[in-house]
């Protein structure tokens, strides 16, 4: 680091911190659509019926 000259090393920390940012802010993306997917979901209750009760006991019985 110490052989690097200071311009460089400017370059090379300012570009290393935007792509952090950048990382950052895709990341938000995929966030916000789960949040406004789970915003618009309904406040329904999932119904599972017997049958299917029993064959999820089955399969993990096995």
């Amino acid at each position: 680091r110490s052989q690097i000259p200071p311009q460089i090393l400017d370059k090379i920390i300012d570009a290393l911190s935007s792509s952090i940012v950048q990382t950052f802010m895709w990341a938000l993306v995929p966030a916000g659509l789960a949040f406004m997917f789970i915003f618009f979901m309904g406040h329904e209750r999932m119904v599972i019926k017997k049958e299917q009760m029993n064959k999820k006991s089955e399969t993990s019985k096995a």
